[in-house]
């Protein structure tokens, strides 16, 4: 599989939702990220998405319902256990 660069959005994704990249490409596996990485590239809601980053006022879960990697993004969120107390 080519190796991709993630995209910008994708980058920022991450840095919001404090996802750590190099714990989900080893806990997760390295051709899981590229496909979501590819699924980022292909993504059909990126105005939503560059929106939801860069409104100071949006819903923290909203991207939930937009994003074809939240489950991943989810499961990665460095402050998912804070939120379950």
């Amino acid at each position: 599989m080519e190796r991709r660069a993630p995209p910008k959005e994708m980058t920022a994704m991450m840095l919001t939702l404090a996802v750590d990249p190099e714990k989900m490409a080893t806990d997760w596996g390295r051709v899981q990220l590229q496909h979501a990485i590819k699924r980022c590239q292909d993504c059909k809601t990126l105005m939503t998405c560059r929106y939801w980053l860069t409104d100071v006022h949006r819903d923290p879960r909203a991207f939930r319902s937009f994003c074809p990697n939240a489950g991943m993004f989810e499961r990665f969120r460095g402050d998912r256990r804070s939120k379950a107390r």
